[in-house]
């Protein structure tokens, strides 16, 4: 791991740490050491987003740094966070800071909160998305 490059300096505290291509919702947990309980969760469980799959430009997110892209730590760092509405796929030029994606051609897989996992399109409208991050917004989601 490089110490700093033209994306930042990076500080590993002497340690290797693993990364990971999944993020947590930060609509569902704030930045560390606060937790919260279950009964936060109003909406249900089953229609909330926990973690899902993180944006991805190679061009930028390399091997060598940890820009974006850090350890698999939650909160702290926006690289183990996400907060934005994008689905996209990965690729080089892709808007990553906050947004959701992977190389599967059809969308991207999130872990919910009753511990399902399932697949999200690229095309999902927005609106529904934004339902499906918020933990206690009031809003019913029907997923196709």
């Amino acid at each position: 791991m490089i110490a700093e490059d033209a994306f930042g300096k990076y500080a590993g505290g002497g340690w290797e740490w693993g990364k990971t291509d999944y993020a947590v919702n930060l609509e569902s947990f704030d930045n560390r050491p606060l937790c919260h309980s279950t009964t936060r969760f109003t909406d249900g469980l089953s229609n909330t987003v926990l973690v899902g799959e993180k944006a991805y430009d190679p061009s930028v997110q390399r091997a060598d740094n940890w820009y974006w892209d850090e350890p698999y730590f939650f909160g702290g760092s926006k690289g183990t966070s996400r907060g934005g509405l994008g689905l996209v796929p990965d690729r080089p030029g892709v808007p990553y800071k906050e947004n959701w994606g992977s190389p599967h051609g059809s969308g991207v897989q999130f872990v919910f909160g009753d511990g399902s996992v399932r697949s999200l399109s690229f095309k999902t409208d927005t609106d529904q998305f934004a339902a499906l991050l918020t933990p206690d917004g009031g809003e019913a989601v029907t997923l196709p």
